[in-house]
């Protein structure tokens, strides 16, 4: 009788456990894919950070500002709109503190930028108020072509000033509206930042032409970046004879002797012609 109680135990304590393995097998099983479901924001902000403009980081920190999950993904969106931010009140640091100027800025970036709007407003309330008459035996010893041309100078860097931050926070069509005065002007830096904008949107021919117009003011940093555009069939085939002949021309040894072993005499000489050939059209 034990022994039958005993027996019969034992075939219902293993049935018990084998129900309990298959019932934890069954949880595993359906354990859904976390690290699936943590790389999606992480892909979505890559996305995100890689756009030109301000407010559709706004919209996704709005979006998701209660999402546990997206925490640290969150903080990395933040602190790129605030820098982006700050870019712009640097841009707009260099403007009139008017109401016009403040009209503009308001439109564009209050949903985003609220706290640099509001320093600006308070900028110009403080020019508004401390605003004097010039003496006017001040005026009387400054001629209207003096003025004009400081005027003219205070709008030119501005104009240069706009065009290098726009191109660094890399919203490209304005850059490219932004930088045209001043790389029409002969400014190196604003000829490079004009060229990297219609890089990026594809617009290589042109980019090309204002490197080489840097290029032929013997900027170094356009040189290379032809030496680039050569190499990496930017403009047609690539060419390394061609990408040699400016990363020497740009005084980059080390670049040129890692294309030289793959040119005959014949093809860096013809390299190196053309090059000097295209630097003495712009003289």
């Amino acid at each position: 009788m034990n022994s039958l109680s005993h027996d019969r135990f034992a075939r219902q304590g293993w049935g018990l456990l084998l129900v309990l393995l298959l019932s934890g097998c069954s949880v595993l099983e359906t354990q859904p894919d976390r690290t699936a479901e943590q790389k999606m924001p992480q892909q979505e902000v890559k996305r995100l950070l890689a756009q030109p403009y301000i407010d559709p980081l706004t919209d996704y920190l709005k979006q998701h500002r209660r999402d546990a999950q997206r925490r640290s993904v969150l903080k990395s969106v933040a602190v790129e709109r605030d820098r982006r931010c700050e870019q712009v009140a640097q841009r707009y640091a260099q403007r009139a503190k008017t109401d016009t100027v403040l009209s503009r800025y308001r439109k564009g970036y209050e949903y985003s930028c609220p706290e640099q709007v509001k320093a600006f407003a308070e900028l110009v309330v403080k020019a508004q108020n401390s605003r004097q008459p010039e003496p006017a035996s001040d005026l009387e010893h400054r001629t209207a072509a003096v003025a004009a041309i400081e005027l003219a100078t205070r709008d030119d860097k501005a104009a240069a000033n706009e065009c290098y931050l726009l191109a660094q926070i890399h919203n490209h069509a304005d850059a490219i509206s932004a930088c045209s005065v001043p790389a029409r002007s002969g400014d190196l830096k604003a000829q490079r930042a004009l060229a990297d904008s219609l890089t990026a949107l594809q617009r290589f021919d042109e980019a090309r032409g204002w490197l080489l117009k840097a290029a032929q003011q013997h900027d170094i940093q356009a040189q290379i970046r032809l030496a680039e555009m050569s190499l990496n069939a930017q403009t047609g085939a690539a060419d390394p004879a061609q990408a040699w002949a400016w990363y020497r021309q740009a005084g980059d040894a080390a670049q040129a002797a890692s294309l030289e072993a793959g040119l005959t005499p014949q093809q860096r000489q013809q390299a190196l012609q053309r090059v000097r050939k295209q630097l003495d059209a712009g003289h």
